[in-house]
């Protein structure tokens, strides 16, 4: 939208307020008739600064975004440097689930098994949990805890 300007030779009031509402209603309009005495000044907008306006708030957006889901800005960056970009994305992504994982774990604990354990589950107050990713287990200690799980009566799936 073009700034329009007008400067008025008359100190009175109610000239300038008519003024002021001959170019409030001037609108789009490619002609206006004004007294002598007032000049009009008509400056064009420069429609690319109004799209760097725009672009600038769309970066910022993206970056805040990518902070909140990724826990970084440099999803949003395009900073060409993709080995450092992907270290440090990869690393920061590992910190998020830790934090999950530990999230989870202490709800579990502090919720979810005094709340089973109020509707009759077989947890005894020692019981807690903890993860274990199955890294330094054996195939047959994993079956053991199989074989504890069946034997409080739950059905396990053949997988």
């Amino acid at each position: 939208i073009p700034m329009r300007t007008a400067k008025v030779a008359s100190t009175d009031p109610r000239v300038k307020k008519e003024v002021d509402k001959w170019l409030k209603d001037l609108g789009s309009a490619g002609w206006a008739r004004f007294p002598e005495g007032v000049e009009i000044d008509i400056k064009e907008s420069n429609s690319r600064d109004s799209f760097n306006v725009f672009n600038e708030k769309r970066k910022a957006c993206n970056e805040e975004l990518a902070n909140l889901f990724d826990g970084n800005s440099e999803t949003a960056k395009d900073t060409g440097s993709r080995a450092k970009t992907g270290e440090i994305i990869n690393g920061t992504q590992k910190l998020i689930t830790m934090d999950d994982e530990t999230f989870v774990m202490f709800f579990i604990n502090d919720d979810v098994l005094p709340w089973l354990r109020g509707l009759g589950y077989p947890f005894d107050e020692n019981d807690t949990c903890i993860w274990n990713d199955n890294e330094k287990l054996t195939p047959k200690e994993r079956l053991e805890i199989f074989k504890g799980v069946k034997d409080l009566g739950y059905k396990i799936k053949k997988e």
